[in-house]
């Protein structure tokens, strides 16, 4: 994410994962948001995606949330839960 920053001006903006995943080391500006919420809407696929009001899905099964909550804080946080 950083590499896309630096090539597309975003200089007030650093990202601590490859991803660009919500995360508390994530540093950015209002504006340098604009830009990039800016040249992510010329991807038709963002576009539609982000423009999409309604969405209906049937729900099949779901196991134990909490615990795959639980799990993914753990491997962001390095195994200690916050």
């Amino acid at each position: 994410m950083n590499i896309y920053c630096l090539r597309y001006g975003l200089s007030q903006t650093q990202f601590d994962s490859p991803h660009g995943l919500q995360n508390i080391e994530n540093l950015s500006t209002a504006s340098d948001m604009a830009k990039l919420s800016a040249i992510c809407m010329q991807n038709e696929v963002f576009k539609r995606i982000v423009s999409t009001k309604y969405y209906e899905c049937e729900i099949r099964q779901v196991k134990n949330i909490t615990e795959i909550l639980k799990s993914i804080a753990m491997t962001q946080s390095n195994g200690q839960l916050p």
